[in-house]
């Protein structure tokens, strides 16, 4: 790695219409401006080693589906690889074969927003399930946020210039927050009343408390429901 600059970057979940691919978009458009970054995809599992030599950061993207483990191999084979730096989910480091960036953006908005586990509102039958009150606000990430924060990660030089300023060497083995805004489903609710031109009693709103429910998915996931498995997973995914 000559350059003070990341210049290849290989992406693990690069096809999956989530993260990974947003931040390719983003990354191919920071590639266009400073014609020295370009993304790769990985191939095939028997070759991931050979396929990360010459690289200079691997970014793990994976779906909260993705079969469980695949992350370690991954870390593995970036170890023996060579010089990479791993950008990965919080909570998934594992400390001596890399050096690592994770970084936690929280829930992706348009994602979990779809989905009624996560958010908790079906907007078809127009019911909402409030945990607690509903008035927890939590930080929340769209897309579009996601790929500016990959983007500008990787875009950082790795080591200060200058001798001061923000650089990727101070943020290694460290884990970046970033997020969109925070919001409570209320206010979540309150929006879509707004777009839908409807009021609170045009909807079925019950309530649930917020403990049952964690210990209930809890239970889920250790029975195989990897439905639920994928959203306590997205809790802290890295991208």
């Amino acid at each position: 790695m000559a350059s003070n600059y990341i210049t290849n970057v290989a992406i693990a979940g690069r096809q999956q219409r989530h993260s990974g691919s947003i931040m390719t978009e983003a990354l191919l458009k920071t590639a266009a401006r400073r014609r020295d970054s370009q993304a790769n995809r990985l191939q095939q599992t028997e070759t991931i080693v050979e396929a990360l030599k010459g690289q200079d950061a691997l970014i793990i993207a994976l779906s909260g589906l993705a079969p469980h483990g695949i992350d370690m191999t991954l870390i593995q084979a970036a170890g023996d690889a060579g010089d990479l730096v791993v950008f990965q989910s919080k909570g998934n480091q594992q400390q001596n074969l890399v050096s690592y960036i994770a970084v936690s953006t929280g829930f992706w908005y348009e994602w979990s927003l779809a989905i009624l586990s996560a958010f908790g509102i079906d907007f078809a039958k127009r019911t909402v399930t409030l945990f607690d009150e509903g008035e927890a606000k939590i930080p929340t990430s769209t897309w579009p946020q996601v790929g500016r924060t990959g983007a500008g990660l990787l875009s950082m030089p790795i080591k200060a210039e200058g001798g001061n300023g923000a650089c990727l060497e101070n943020l290694k083995n460290q884990v970046v927050y970033a997020d969109s805004f925070t919001v409570s489903q209320k206010d979540m609710l309150e929006s879509a009343f707004r777009v839908a031109g409807t009021t609170e009693k045009d909807w079925t709103i019950t309530k649930e408390s917020a403990k049952e429910r964690y210990e209930n998915s809890a239970k889920e996931m250790k029975q195989g429901d990897r439905i639920e498995a994928a959203i306590e997973r997205s809790k802290s995914t890295t991208w």
